[in-house]
């Protein structure tokens, strides 16, 4: 069967109570007062509502409402699925608006992609391998080749309070026990905060982050702290330089190629992620109402790019599992490698990353045929995962009926 996920990022996810002009009086017993909640459809078809909580974080924003839909059924790339925001206000009877005021929002479905242990991009191929709002892949005149690309320059919040641009891999990633790493090169050209303020104050004012979604699961947590122009003295530099009527200006400043910067990030480091966890990994841009510049541009992008090659070992069609999908209570896994192998370990994980099966083999004669015991897993998706020299080189998915 295949998986498909919602694609939020392309609609609103956020809204404030008063945004509408389209008001009904509606029965007390009807819906309860005081309350925002979403009604979302399925192929037409009114689905249970979720109640939004008012959050009260976003210091820009004093009536903002955030909230999680389950949906209660798989969705195909097919299926029309659509919603809108319903705020009663605290009269008696209560005042009723909707977000939009006529119709509703569409939400793109899109099929997901097997978790994979290692992702590399230059972006010089044309690959469909991001989702988001904000960001795209392009080349900015006077750079040799292509990259991520926020939109330069990125749009300010203004009056709308706080805006967030967001670009996820739709690939997920599952989390190796060691050099767990993120490696890009990037330009980070956005408003710096104010001198001695920290991450998540206020003044911090604009920022970049990467970000990581543990499957099965709704929030988005930090892989490091987020941060801005003020990262690197030439970043910070060029921001000012371009701010040609004072500090109180955008700035006008372009990303160079003499800017590209490293960064290597730990997913593992800051205690909110876990070996063998499998996460989605988002790039997110906050803009304030201040000021704004060029952006962010990101190139060169390693996910726990392993030191030695997985193509060293066997090719990818030499590593096969049968049956597939299984109804027995074994598998079958196959390997031919291109050369001995003294350190050889089957793990199979679930989908949620946690370790269930793990199997030490001898593959010392260049070739493996070996039986594992699957009897006691459950019916699902798990992914079976080569652990060459200690280093976890290549995943499989295999369903279990």
């Amino acid at each position: 069967m295949k998986r498909y996920k919602v694609n939020a990022d392309h609609v609103p996810v956020i809204c404030k109570a008063h945004h509408s002009d389209h008001q009904h009086i509606v029965p007390r017993a009807a819906t309860p007062r005081n309350t925002v909640f979403v009604e979302y459809y399925i192929n037409d078809i009114l689905q249970p509502t979720a109640r939004l909580s008012l959050d009260t974080t976003d210091t820009f924003r004093d009536s903002l409402y955030v909230g999680v839909v389950s949906l209660e059924e798989s969705l195909s790339a097919t299926d029309l699925l659509e919603y809108r925001v319903v705020a009663v206000d605290k009269n008696n009877p209560g005042n009723i608006r909707f977000v939009p005021a006529d119709g509703r929002y569409p939400i793109e479905i899109k099929m997901t992609f097997d978790a994979v242990i290692t992702y590399v991009n230059n972006f010089d191929e044309e690959r469909d391998d991001f989702d988001g709002n904000g960001f795209s892949i392009d080349q900015p005149e006077r750079f040799d080749n292509k990259g991520i690309q926020t939109e330069h320059p990125y749009e300010n919040a203004g009056d709308r309070g706080s805006l967030n641009f967001t670009y996820q891999l739709n690939r997920p990633i599952i989390l190796k026990e060691r050099n767990a790493l993120i490696e890009f090169d990037e330009i980070v050209l956005v408003e710096p905060g104010e001198d001695g303020t920290a991450y998540t104050q206020q003044e911090f004012w604009d920022y970049v982050i990467v970000e990581g979604k543990k499957s099965g699961e709704a929030e988005w947590l930090p892989f490091l702290d987020g941060y801005d122009s003020r990262e690197q003295s030439a970043w910070l530099a060029a921001f000012s330089r371009g701010q040609v009527g004072g500090p109180g200006d955008n700035s006008v400043a372009i990303g160079l190629p003499s800017l590209w910067q490293p960064r290597t990030i730990d997913m593992l480091e800051n205690g909110n992620f876990f070996p063998g966890e499998i996460v989605d990994v988002r790039f997110r841009l906050f803009s304030d109402p201040m000021l704004f510049g060029w952006g962010w541009a990101i190139d060169n992008l390693r996910i726990q790019e392993p030191t030695t090659a997985v193509a060293d070992y066997l090719n990818q069609e030499d590593f096969t599992l049968s049956p597939n999908p299984s109804s027995t209570s074994y598998i079958i896994v196959e390997a031919n490698f291109k050369k001995a192998v003294d350190n050889l370990q089957i793990n199979i994980y679930d989908n949620v990353g946690r370790l269930l099966v793990t199997k030490s083999i001898n593959a010392t004669s260049g070739q493996i045929k070996e039986t594992i015991d699957v009897g006691k897993l459950t019916s699902g998706i798990y992914f079976v995962n080569m652990r060459i020299n200690g280093v976890e080189q290549i995943s499989r998915k295999i369903v279990i009926e």
